[in-house]
């Protein structure tokens, strides 16, 4: 995971890259739940931080 700083609307505003390689068998049911949306990032995100929140609920 890579940090960096970018500048948006003359905001500074600090960035994480995440690279995520995902296989076409043994991550299939990855790859089916963010085929057909067209902002794959966003529906990752909403995955993870859904995820995220069922942990919480346990604990």
């Amino acid at each position: 995971m890579t940090t960096n700083t970018v500048t948006k609307g003359g905001v500074d505003i600090e960035v994480s890259y995440v690279g995520l390689k995902l296989n076409n068998k043994t991550d299939a049911d990855i790859l089916s739940a963010i085929g057909g949306v067209d902002t794959r990032h966003s529906e990752l995100k909403r995955l993870i931080r859904i995820g995220i929140e069922e942990d919480r609920k346990k604990v």
